[in-house]
This record gives C-alpha cells, structure tokens and sequence, in this order.
C-alpha cells in the first residue's frame, strides 16, 4: 500500500489481488476481474472517511463490487490537516471480501 499527499489530496495505491482461494478453473476469479474495497478513517480501524460496507474480519455486508471498482488506486481530495488510516480488501466474482492489508496511515499536513 502507498499514499502520495499533495496539499488536501491523497492518491491511495495497491498491488493487484491474487483469487488463490479456489482451485482453477472452478470458480477462481482471475486478477483483472477483482475489484477492490477501501475503508478510510480518522482513527484506526475507522471507516468515518470511505466506508467498505464490511466487518473488520473482511466479511461483506452487500452484495456489490467493491468501492473502488477494478482500480489499483483512489484519490479522495479536500481532507482537513491531520493523520488519516486506509486499508484495502479484494472482492472476488462472487462478491466474497479477502481478509483486509495491514492498516497504513498517512497525514495531510
């Protein structure tokens, strides 16, 4: 995970996801076919930012693609000075979330 800040805007980027839980070609979501989850907040493990309508443990409360759609980044723009927490979580053809990364932080000065 990376964040690059300049001034109230971050651009939030990730590595693409990988579907390994299922063996191919029975139902395993291929790379370009995941779309990805944000959940961005003002303290740890908050969401008060970008909610990724999902437990802490990954598992989806809806059913629909991710928030972020297919991307491998995000830019959220005209946040308030301060240190910020985001996590990402792919969600496979069949909507089932993966376990979120390790939370990272970064701060708009």
């Amino acid at each position: 995970l990376s964040a690059a800040i300049e001034q109230d805007r971050v651009v939030l980027s990730w590595q693409p996801g990988a579907d390994s839980l299922l063996a191919p070609p029975a139902g395993m979501t291929r790379p370009a076919g995941l779309t990805y989850n944000l959940r961005v907040g003002s303290l740890q493990g908050r969401s008060d930012i970008m909610s990724p309508l999902s437990l802490d443990s990954g598992k989806r409360l809806v059913v629909a693609i991710g928030n972020a759609g297919s991307n491998h980044s995000w830019r959220i723009v005209g946040l308030q000075p301060g240190r910020y927490y985001w996590t990402v979580q792919a969600i496979d053809h069949s909507y089932a979330g993966s376990p979120f990364a390790a939370e990272q932080s970064f701060v708009v000065p």
